[in-house]
């Protein structure tokens, strides 16, 4: 029974060391001068480094430590007039 509970610790202590490896990596390929990309480009890059790191393991990288961001509009006007005819004035900074 205790060589089973050892076998049990030993394994979970493994795979604990083998995430925080998988997240450095990620970590340095995210921060690097390529990085700051998708999930599929980052983890091609990191399975080149270690193929035991797999797709969903860098996506909860990512739903972890980098922010969502919602898109803005496309460059569209986004100003809403609060009524019809309303008028507003922009000024012009050089």
């Amino acid at each position: 029974m205790a060589d089973l509970e050892e076998e049990r610790r030993r394994i979970q202590e493994n795979s604990d060391a083998l995430w925080e490896r998988g997240a450095n990596l990620i970590r340095k390929a995210y921060y690097s001068r390529t990085g700051l990309s998708t999930p599929y480009k980052i983890w091609k890059d990191v399975n080149s480094q270690d193929n035991r790191i797999s797709l969903e393991r860098v996506k909860a990288w990512f739903r972890e430590n980098v922010a969502r961001t919602k898109p803005t509009g496309g460059g569209k006007n986004s100003f809403v007039a609060p009524r019809a005819y309303h008028e507003y004035q922009v000024e012009k900074f050089s």
